[in-house]
């Protein structure tokens, strides 16, 4: 492209810049603002649903148990090595201040002085490997009960008691919540109507005679071909709502100039 086309060109996005955009008044329909999809962070049998679609929940409710079997055993077995090891740590630890005193008295050599200290460095180690195992077991079990990240309600569940979930092997989706405080209105404009100034206006959605007060969230850059050849870009209206507003619901939405 050479100078002179460049220079037409910004000249042009400077005006479509500065163009002021009127307030426009659009129909358009709802969408969920923040979904949520849960997954399993260990393996296991699902042993309870504690939930049921359309439930409202409160950020820690338990939404599903796993058996635990596993994990319960596993760090059972990680608390006895670790309990096994620290007597090793203490005896290294005699051990090597014993050696220190020799050693400040010329009664121990340097060398039989740095094999006490690697020797407890070697049980510390162990032990503290062991600590690790212990609080990874624990991890585990904790996430045997999968809690919600958030407050909202839960639109699907995806799986049944008795199903074995193993997220090293596929990570599928457990439940589907929502944040039924915050709203989304879906909208398109034309090619006219659209300007990136449109981004952050304010706006408000009016669902069924009531108006949520609310503001651009996102405008799309690529456009969407229509059978005439013009294109739509659409539009997301964030809002918030006293209440969970079903998504796919007809709504008139005003942008502010």
């Amino acid at each position: 492209m050479d100078k002179k086309n460049i220079k037409h060109t910004l000249m042009i996005m400077a005006l479509v810049m500065a163009t002021p955009v009127k307030a426009m008044t659009l129909n358009g329909f709802t969408d969920y603002g923040s979904i949520i999809k849960i997954n399993a962070r260990t393996s296991g049998l699902v042993k309870n649903i504690k939930v049921t679609q359309g439930q409202q929940i409160k950020k820690g409710d338990v939404l599903i148990e796993l058996d635990g079997v596993l994990q319960k055993e596993t760090l059972k077995r990680a608390k006895a090595i670790e309990k096994s090891l620290f007597p090793g740590v203490e005896m290294a630890q005699l051990e090597l201040d014993r050696a220190f005193e020799l050693y400040d008295r010329d009664s121990l050599s340097q060398v039989e002085l740095k094999k006490a200290e690697n020797e407890f460095a070697r049980a510390q180690g162990e032990y503290e490997a062991a600590q690790s195992d212990t609080a990874i077991a624990h991890y585990h079990l904790k996430n045997t009960k999968i809690s919600a990240p958030v407050s909202g309600r839960v639109i699907d569940i995806h799986v049944s008691k008795a199903h074995y979930v193993d997220p090293s092997t596929n990570d599928v989706d457990l439940i589907t919540l929502v944040d039924e405080q915050t709203s989304k209105a879906v909208t398109s404009v034309n090619a006219e109507q659209w300007s990136p100034v449109l981004l952050n206006k304010e706006a408000t959605v009016e669902y069924k005679n009531t108006k949520y007060n609310g503001k651009v969230a996102y405008i799309d850059y690529k456009g969407i071909k229509q059978a005439d050849g013009t294109s739509t870009y659409e539009i997301h209206i964030l809002f918030k709502s006293d209440t969970l507003i079903p998504a796919g619901m007809p709504v008139l939405i005003t942008i502010s100039d």
